[in-house]
């Protein structure tokens, strides 16, 4: 099984640069992320989300590695394994997504998340 809570995070702050903090945190852990696949949502982009992404799904190919991590500091992005468990998270946690062994879908409530999604580019 890929699809698995790396590590907790809990930033000090929730701003603009969580993405970069959130990137330097990975590299200290031994996950490689490039800067432009670094995707940051604040609550006001999250006020914006498609409809899609509150349904359970797996991401286009074309859109996203194989393999990709998310972020956020409230309700976790919500995992579904082919027998219909589900992957316990808490807020904070930081999961590693294999996109062809799960589905996945935002949380309903958008209004305070903080969101971080990257694709993984090497582990060591």
């Amino acid at each position: 099984m890929n699809t698995r809570v790396l590590f907790n995070w809990k930033p000090r702050s929730l701003d603009h640069t969580l993405d970069q903090r959130l990137r330097s945190r990975f590299m200290k852990e031994g996950w490689y992320t490039l800067p432009s696949l670094m995707r940051l949502r604040n609550p006001a982009l999250n006020k914006c989300i498609f409809e899609e992404a509150l349904v359970w799904h797996q991401d286009e190919p074309a859109e996203v590695p194989l393999q990709f991590i998310v972020w956020s500091n409230v309700r976790p992005t919500e995992i579904r394994f082919p027998d219909g468990s589900s992957l316990e998270t808490k807020d904070g946690d930081v999961i590693l997504i294999d996109n062809q062994e799960v589905e996945h879908r935002a949380p309903a409530n958008q209004t305070d998340r903080w969101f971080v999604r990257t694709g993984l580019v090497i582990t060591v």
